[in-house]
């Protein structure tokens, strides 16, 4: 390594490069005061200044992992002037001007580009430490397992590289990971995992959350000049249980009530429980009979949306619409999807668009349906892009990012059959548990999404009819599609599912109401609207877009195609050739077989 290069790594390595100081920021009194932790911080306290053992604290999101060790760096300066008289007890030598240094697996990684850049940043780092007497505080320590892993070398990572130093005592740690986090350091690293003592961190109840905002409300509303209206903690603890089942208290409470002074500093300068509502569903996009719960929907009012949008599948709509009772009166599952369901039918039929209508339902817009091609998944690089992401670099793959991103969701695999088979390993803790942990300790929840799978195994068994002649064949039974749903996947698998719906073909009366679906949303697009056109189509024209269907055998997109083909092609060419359409009313017909325009006047009278 070149001199130039080595002062390069070796500045990349100073603690003010890697992280930051929490004891100092403990001396400035910059640090939030720690709720409900006193237990946790002394137990700690010991652990690290009687047996001198590297210590991991384990516990769910929002448990208050961070906030310990803010805790414990308060109390290690002994001048703050929050420290409580439990906190002030014998130091042990080996804490005596110690140094806490927050920092992450990516901060080892920084300004290096060569394995022997990462090992030699590592050495520094450690002398660093012993030079400044500082004990390592590394976030999500699960992520080491991984870190610094190239194709050539996948044994170098950090996890391997500090054993060394941990064996040998030259550096001490204390790092922090979710109960999933610790299951797979155990998995894939035991020996790096064995140099930590286990610290087990439990969520605050709801009572010590509770009693945490009555602490925090006279905090803020000194420091923000607000009211806060006790009633509201009650919204807090509502929605924060109800939405954010992935995290836990007291962190997610905290969290809310953080955005919600943010919300009121900016208006209303008074935070009360309606406050909370309505910045939950703005932030959220959900509806409001979701949102409030004391809100109520019928049955036969949730039937009437999806009828008015899909048609011929009403068993479908009925097996939704209980999913959606359940999770509104809240007596699904907390720990699982709110439902599993398989989609079995011919293409075209409804399936996708089912679970389209359901997203936008439940959660107020479809752009909560995360949609997996599965055909696109079908070797082992699809599975990496999926599930695994990059090895290199700790990305998640794409399902662990979206559903991270946004836990309420529909979730799709579509054409599920057409998946490589170990996808289905994956799947099954997602349908059984409603998360999905990967190779580093990352965790995506699943609890509040409806998981979709979509297949359309058994079609070649209907007989080919026309589409407007399209009764469900008599001699194709539902066992004799189960028959090839269990040809192809195993039974701990469909044993998994909750409800497998079984779609029918397009009816004739389903196939109008399509068509007539698609002209009603084609008739008020702006090209229409901003020329005051108002359109009649003939019904020997509807009979021509179904008859050019018939030959198709795509369901509901050869109806969609056909619409284009015979009415939409023919007024685009004469809407953007014409510039005398304006306030038109166009009758469409068929005139020697072939599709005809005929307009006047909007307000002439016959």
């Amino acid at each position: 390594m070149s001199e130039e290069s080595r002062d390069k790594i070796r500045r990349a390595a100073s603690l003010e490069s890697i992280g930051r100081d929490l004891t100092q920021l403990a001396w400035e009194n910059q640090l939030k005061h720690i709720f409900e932790r006193d237990e946790e911080i002394e137990k700690l306290v010991k652990l690290l200044s009687t047996i001198e053992m590297n210590v991991i604290l384990v516990g769910n999101p929002g448990v208050g992992k961070n906030a310990i060790i803010a805790g414990l760096a308060k109390w290690m300066t002994f001048r703050n002037k929050h420290i409580t008289p439990k906190q002030k007890m014998a130091v042990g030598p080996n804490l005596i001007n110690m140094r806490i240094i927050e920092t992450s697996a990516e901060a080892f990684q920084h300004e290096c580009y060569y394995v022997h850049e990462f090992e030699n940043k590592l050495k520094f780092i450690v002398e660093e430490c012993k030079k400044n007497k500082a004990i390592l505080f590394l976030d999500n320590i699960n992520m080491a397992i991984g870190a610094g892993s190239t194709g050539q070398n996948p044994e170098r990572t950090l996890a391997n590289l500090l054993n060394r130093y941990l064996s040998s005592k030259e550096i001490l740690i204390i790092g922090a990971t979710s109960n999933e986090g610790y299951e797979m350091m155990i998995k894939y690293n035991p020996e790096f995992t064995n140099r930590f003592i286990k610290m087990e961190i439990p969520a605050t109840t709801l009572d010590q959350t509770r009693e945490l905002l009555f602490y925090l409300k006279d905090k803020f509303e000194q420091k923000y000049e607000i009211l806060i209206d006790e009633r509201s903690f009650d919204a807090i603890l509502d929605i924060s249980e109800r939405f954010f089942t992935e995290k836990s208290f007291p962190g997610k409470a905290c969290d809310l009530l953080f955005e919600a002074i943010a919300e009121t500093v900016s208006t209303t300068r008074t935070l009360k429980t309606d406050n909370i509502y309505k910045m939950t569903r703005i932030k959220t996009g959900f509806p409001e009979s979701i949102i409030y719960r004391n809100q109520t929907i019928t049955k036969e009012s949730i039937i009437d949306f999806f009828q008015e949008r899909l048609f011929g599948q009403d068993h479908a709509i009925e097996a939704i619409t209980d999913s959606i009772l359940t999770f509104k009166s809240e007596l699904n599952d907390p720990h699982k999807p709110i439902n599993t369901f398989l989609f079995i039918g011919p293409t075209g039929v409804g399936k996708t668009e089912l679970a389209k209508l359901l997203a936008e339902y439940l959660f107020g817009s479809q752009s909560r349906l995360h949609k997996y091609d599965m055909s696109h998944y079908a070797d082992d690089r699809g599975i990496i892009r999926l599930i695994e992401g990059s090895k290199h670099f700790n990305e998640p793959g794409k399902l662990f990012s979206e559903t991270i991103a946004n836990p309420f969701c529909v979730t799709l695999f579509d054409e599920i059959e057409k998946a490589n088979t170990e996808v289905f390993n994956f799947l099954l803790p997602i349908l059984d548990e409603g998360q999905l942990v990967d190779r580093i300790g990352r965790v995506a929840y699943f609890y509040n999404s409806i998981i979709i799978m979509t297949s359309n195994l058994g079609s070649d068994l209907y007989q080919k009819k026309p589409i407007n002649l399209a009764p469900i064949s008599v001699d194709v039974s539902e066992e004799d599609i189960f028959k090839k749903l269990k040809e192809r996947f195993s039974p701990e698998f469909i044993n998994r599912i909750g409800h497998i719906i079984y779609f029918k073909p397009l009816s004739k009366d389903s196939v109008l109401k399509i068509v007539h679906k698609e002209l009603d949303e084609i008739f008020v697009r702006s090209g229409l609207n901003w020329r005051g056109i108002h359109v009649d189509v003939d019904e020997k024209v509807i009979e021509l877009v179904i008859k050019k269907a018939q030959s198709d055998d795509y369901g509901a997109r050869a109806i969609q195609r056909s619409v284009k083909e015979v009415i939409v092609y023919p007024m685009a060419e004469r809407l953007s050739s014409d510039t005398n359409m304006c306030n038109k009313k166009i009758k469409i017909t068929l005139k020697d077989g072939k599709v005809s325009l005929k307009y006047r006047k909007a307000n002439t009278k016959r």
